[in-house]
């Protein structure tokens, strides 16, 4: 693994760590906590997400764009497919089917594997994780 990799992901969880004890031994209120969250999830995550969109025209970055949209379609389509099912195999009642199969389906990475994936792969691959 490159070492700048390594240096970003350091630092990444570093940062992580500084704030869980910050919340913990009560340096940070509950109210500004949530204007932090609020703040990042607001202001920051779109602006990244948007700059890292900023690119100069290319054929092939359109193809790739298409492929990957196309592709994470299908993949959806399979795992709901696949939730559905294990959702009968545990029993889920059906009021709460579709909840649970969506749930699962779904991920939630933009509060930290936007981050992740700049660090690890750069615009370019925040990019791609975009489309």
């Amino acid at each position: 693994m490159n070492m700048i990799v390594v240096n970003n992901l350091i630092i990444i969880f570093g940062l992580i760590a500084v704030g869980f004890f910050a919340g913990r031994g009560k340096i940070l209120s509950d109210r500004a906590s949530a204007d932090f969250t609020s703040f990042l999830m607001k202001v920051t995550l779109p602006c990244t997400i948007f700059s890292s969109m900023i690119r100069e025209y290319n054929s092939s970055l359109v193809r790739d764009s298409i492929i990957i949209f196309i592709l994470g379609l299908v993949f959806f389509a399979g795992l709901n497919t696949i939730n559905l099912k294990v959702a009968d195999w545990l029993h889920v009642t059906k009021s709460r089917k579709n909840v649970w199969v969506v749930s699962a389906s779904m991920c939630n990475i933009g509060f930290m594997g936007f981050p992740l994936i700049l660090a690890i792969f750069g615009g370019e691959g925040l990019f791609n994780t975009v489309v």
